[in-house]
C-alpha cells in the first residue's frame, strides 16, 4: 500500500486489524508474526478508545494469513510503503526506482489519498499526485503475468461532505482511470473510507477487491510451483526397487544408516572385489526422496487452493457487486 505521510495508511491498518484481525466467523486478516500481532493488536485497542495513532515514515511489512471461519486460506505479505518517498522531486531517485520495481512485482496495490486534500487541490498536492500516477503507470508497462487490482481510497471521509464528482483531486485521475477502463492489465476500484472508534467497517472493501485479484493468481502459482517440484523430482534418474529399499531404510534406521552403508561397501568389495561407492548411492536417494516430499507438499498446497479459493473468490465478487462502488476496467 502506498500513500503520501498523513493519508491515513496507519488509522486504515489498525481499522483493517480491529475488524478483521481477531474475527473468528467469516472473512479474517490473521498475521503470523506474535510481535506484529502485539503491535497491531494495540493499534487496534488505542482506535477502540478514540486515540488515532501517529503517521510513519518507515517502510513496514507484515506476514498474514488470509482466513475464512478461522481457517487459513492463503498467506499474503503485505508492504507499508513509507509515504515520504513520494514527495521526492529527483526523477532519479533510486527509492522511487524500488518503489516502481515493488508495486510491478506486486499481486495487489492500496493508494490511499487524503480526502481532505483532495477536497482543495493545492499545487503541491498535484505534484504528489503526479509521482503516484508516474510510479503506477511505469510498473504496468512490465509484463505482467496477470491483471493488478488497484483500490484507490479516500480516506477521512467523514471530513468531506461533498460528493466524488465535485473533488477537485478526483478529477486530477481522470485519464488514469480512463486508461484503466480499456485496459487488459489493471482493475481500479474507487471507494471511500472513514475509520473511528465506533466505525471501521469501511476497511473490508479495498481489502477484498485486492483479495478478488490475487485469489485467482494464488491457484496459477500454486499450479506452478506443483509442476516445477513435479520436474525436479522426475530429473532424477528412475531406480524403483533401490530406491523402495532405501526409503523404508532411511525411515526407520536413519540413525544407522552411515554404519550400514559402510560394512555393506567393505563386504563387497572383500567378497567380490567390487569397490562401490553406496554413500554416494544414499545421497541420490535421500535427495530424490526429499523431491518427492516437495512435489507432495506442492500437490497438497495446490488442492488446498483449488478446493477454498474458488468458493471464497465466488464470495468476494458477490460482496464486491453489492457495495456499487466505481470499478474501472474490463
Amino acid at each position: 500500500m502506498i500513500g503520501h505521510s498523513g493519508a491515513g495508511k496507519t488509522s486504515f491498518m489498525a481499522g483493517m486489524y480491529k475488524r478483521l484481525g481477531e474475527e473468528r466467523s467469516g472473512y479474517g486478516m490473521h498475521t503470523t508474526d506474535e510481535e506484529q500481532h502485539m503491535q497491531l493488536k494495540r493499534l487496534a485497542d488505542r482506535l477502540s478508545r478514540g486515540q488515532y495513532p501517529e503517521g510513519t515514515d518507515v517502510q513496514s511489512s507484515y506476514l498474514f494469513n488470509f482466513t475464512r471461519n478461522g481457517k487459513p486460506i492463503m498467506p499474503i505479505e503485505w508492504i507499508d510503503y513509507r509515504g515520504g518517498a513520494l514527495t521526492s522531486t529527483d526523477k532519479d531517485d533510486k527509492e522511487l526506482k524500488v518503489l516502481t520495481d515493488q508495486i510491478a512485482d506486486s499481486d495487489a496495490l492500496i493508494i490511499f489519498l487524503d480526502g481532505t486534500k483532495l477536497n482543495e487541490l493545492r499545487w503541491e498536492t498535484q505534484c504528489e499526485f503526479d509521482i503516484i500516477i508516474s510510479c503506477v503507470e511505469l510498473a504496468l508497462k512490465k509484463e505482467r503475468k496477470h491483471w493488478l487490482p488497484i483500490s484507490m481510497v479516500i480516506t477521512k471521509a467523514d471530513l468531506i461532505t461533498v460528493d466524488d464528482d465535485l473533488l477537485k483531486g478526483l478529477h486530477y485521475f481522470d485519464m488514469f482511470l480512463e486508461n484503466a477502463q480499456y485496459s487488459d492489465v489493471v482493475k481500479v476500484s474507487v471507494s471511500r473510507c472513514t475509520v473511528t472508534q465506533d466505525d471501521c467497517e469501511s476497511t473490508i472493501y479495498p481489502f477484498l477487491f485486492a483479495m478478488d485479484g490475487i485469489l485467482p493468481n494464488y491457484i496459477v502459482q500454486c499450479r506452478e510451483e506443483e509442476a516445477v517440484c513435479k520436474k525436479e523430482y522426475k530429473e532424477q534418474s528412475p531406480c524403483d526397487l533401490i530406491e523402495g529399499i532405501f526409503f523404508l531404510a532411511e525411515q526407520l534406521l536413519e540413525w544407522a544408516f552411515v554404519i550400514v552403508s559402510f560394512i555393506l561397501q567393505k563386504l563387497l568389495k572383500w567378497i567380490f572385489g567390487i569397490n562401490m561407492n553406496l554413500w554416494s548411492w544414499t545421497t541420490h536417494f535421500k535427495w530424490k526422496y526429499w523431491k518427492r516430499q516437495d512435489w507432495k507438499e506442492a500437490t497438497r498446497n495446490r488442492k488446498h487452493a483449488e478446493k477454498r479459493v474458488k468458493k471464497v473468490d465466488k464470495d468476494i465478487r458477490k460482496y464486491i457487486k453489492k457495495q456499487k462502488f466505481k470499478i474501472y476496467g474490463k
